[in-house]
């Protein structure tokens, strides 16, 4: 049996067609079902939506069939952080999904957080501390600067935070990179690139018990001995 061959429709062109609102339906149309047809194909699932495809702190996007509202200008700065854990503790600022951040649930109610165009690296790390009871604590945050203590600096405040990362970008017993997000590469596109760097759970963290410890030796000529200066 030969392959079916859709039939060829001659052109028209009735009188008041809208055709940029045709070819906005079209490029969206285009666009899910591309998204579709690469959810299958990930890891050879023949299923329409692979558990491969999300796991704990994922950098993603609610798929485009699941908005119930569509902007094509601001939909790809649309971003959402999966669910994840860090030590014994849910982090917070994440999908939600804490009982099973690698399913293939979409939770309805989380927020996207939007980046702003023109961005080389929107950065996206997890802040880790105690409370006063001695349990874990684990926030994702976000922003181009991880050192501040506020994002955005100027207006109402999407978050604060009492220890920033001042040594970023190197990682220390407080701040894990989950990645970052290039919104300025293809913005003619409309296109972000993404780094993820963080694919799991956080099993462990810092040295020991999670403590950043600094030491200093200093070698006294003439005695028998090392002077060791420890500090957290």
């Amino acid at each position: 049996m030969g392959l079916y061959q859709p039939r060829r429709l001659k052109s028209f062109e009735p009188a008041g067609l809208d055709y940029l609102r045709v070819n906005q339906v079209v490029a969206e149309a285009a666009f899910v079902r591309n998204e579709v047809a690469q959810l299958r194909g990930q890891a050879g699932r023949p299923g329409p939506f692979s558990p491969a495809v999300l796991h704990p702190f994922k950098l993603y996007q609610l798929p485009s069939m699941y908005r119930q509202a569509h902007d094509p200008a601001t939909d790809w700065l649309r971003w959402r952080v999966r669910a994840g854990r860090v030590l014994e503790t849910d982090a917070a600022g994440t999908d939600g999904i804490d009982t099973d951040p690698d399913s293939e649930s979409y939770p309805d109610s989380a927020p996207d957080i939007i980046i702003p165009s023109g961005i080389a690296k929107f950065w996206f790390w997890i802040e880790i501390g105690m409370d006063s009871f001695g349990a874990t604590t684990a926030q994702v945050f976000y922003g181009d600067n991880p050192k501040v203590s506020r994002y955005p600096a100027d207006g109402d405040a999407l978050w604060t935070s009492d220890n920033p990362w001042t040594s970023f970008p190197v990682p220390d017993a407080n701040h894990v990179p989950v990645g970052w997000i290039d919104t300025a590469t293809n913005a003619g596109n409309k296109q972000a690139v993404v780094r993820q760097l963080l694919r799991t759970d956080l099993e462990q963290v810092g040295g020991g018990g999670g403590g950043q410890i600094l030491c200093q030796i200093t070698v006294l000529y003439g005695k028998d001995y090392l002077k060791l200066t420890f500090w957290r």
